[in-house]
């Protein structure tokens, strides 16, 4: 586990701030798909979330599931990833930590790779020039799986668990 994982009454504290700062109403259904998506440990994408829902007997629309994750990916409770062109996927914010994915450009496959990779320093998250600064990266390396060489790709979801160095 990461220090930095947050419990579910901590991620619903950061909701629940975020809804009234932003005058949004705290529904029952916003933070039963926060509940949901906080026992996930893979990526996911709205469709599963609904599913999952669907079959737990919870009455949210697809249109909530859809605001809501907006609303999680605002307040940094999650992170919306883009590697496929059609759908977006969703990962929790805290649980993981900085961490690095492998796609493949032929099958989409995604690999998360739980490895140190360099970090910016405090100095190098202050970007004065852009006007922000940094609170998060994320590393993306795209290329074709060995698979390929083969003539075939499994297409298999897999975690490779690397030590950290």
């Amino acid at each position: 586990m990461n220090t930095g994982e947050k419990t579910l009454a901590e991620m619903s504290e950061i909701l629940e701030a975020y809804l009234i700062k932003n005058n949004y109403r705290k529904t029952p259904e916003r933070f039963s798909i926060l509940e949901a998506i906080y026992y996930f440990n893979k990526r996911f994408d709205a469709e599963i979330l609904y599913i999952d829902m669907i079959n737990k007997k919870y009455r949210v629309s697809r249109a909530t599931i859809y605001n809501t994750l907006e609303i999680l990916v605002a307040c940094n409770l999650i992170v919306e990833l883009h590697f496929n062109k059609n759908m977006a996927e969703y990962e929790h914010a805290t649980r993981k930590g900085e961490h690095c994915h492998i796609v493949c450009l032929d099958c989409h496959e995604v690999m998360d790779i739980n490895e140190e990779f360099p970090r910016l320093s405090a100095e190098e998250k202050q970007v004065p020039r852009f006007g922000f600064e940094i609170q998060q990266q994320v590393l993306n390396i795209f290329g074709k799986c060995m698979s390929h060489a083969n003539g075939f790709c499994d297409k298999k979801s897999r975690d490779l668990k690397m030590p950290l160095a």
